[in-house]
């Protein structure tokens, strides 16, 4: 890895916010032809998520049913700790392609693991085809560092009285966290639609998060709510 890999790897992992952590991934990914980033954080044994949650997205998204999870070079290739293409597994979709496996758009996909194992996946859009082995072990480290930080930025240093969710609110959240928009969970809850809605807002201001999936992922990060 040469000095300047490491110099953003260094960067990425001092980033003091999610943009800037994504602005150097992707100026870093650029470089090699790739864009369109996704970081997921992976369900772990006893992590409460139902399926994988975006920490960060350049296409909008929501929490991802992954109906590619049961395909078994995909399963391969997220138990190695190894960066893949798309086209070896493939072709798993990115958020908005709506295209069937065989026509994925290129990419690669860098698992991460750590101790307990794999913990997260990185993906980014692009061509493949000229990437060397170097290029992608550099790509893996500095993608290690930047879901390091993602998932660091999720936590905040203190949790006091003024961020702890109300129980409702934590069962309106673990009903978004298993994939039920506002009018499903209020069928389920029997509450309005717009009560739900304004249940999501308080939670976002007390977890101080941008937007409803990255409220459920702060939630169940912080404990606050278990599935």
């Amino acid at each position: 890895m040469t000095e300047e890999h490491l110099s953003t790897a260094i960067a990425v992992y001092n980033a003091s916010s999610k943009e800037q952590v994504h602005d150097l991934l992707i100026g870093y990914s650029g470089s090699f032809g790739l864009y369109d980033l996704l970081a997921l954080l992976v369900p772990t044994p006893g992590s409460g998520l139902p399926h994988p949650l975006p920490l960060l997205a350049d296409r909008p998204t929501s929490p991802l049913p992954l109906e590619w999870s049961t395909d078994a070079r995909l399963r391969r290739a997220l138990s190695r700790d190894l960066p893949f293409t798309f086209a070896e597994v493939a072709g798993p979709r990115l958020p908005g392609d709506t295209a069937g496996r065989a026509d994925a758009p290129d990419g690669l996909g860098i698992p991460i693991h750590l101790n307990r194992g794999l913990a997260g996946l990185m993906l980014y859009a692009g061509p493949t085809g000229e990437l060397t082995e170097g290029a992608k072990i550099a790509l893996h480290i500095v993608s290690r560092y930047g879901f390091l930080r993602l998932l660091s930025l999720q936590k905040p240093a203190a949790q006091g009285d003024d961020h702890r969710l109300t129980p409702r609110e934590a069962e309106i959240l673990a009903h978004a966290a298993h994939g039920l928009s506002s009018g499903e969970i209020a069928t389920r809850t029997g509450a309005t639609e717009r009560t739900v809605n304004q249940h999501f807002e308080n939670a976002r201001r007390k977890l101080g998060t941008a937007n409803r999936t990255e409220t459920v992922v702060r939630a169940l990060l912080q404990r606050q709510i278990i599935l």
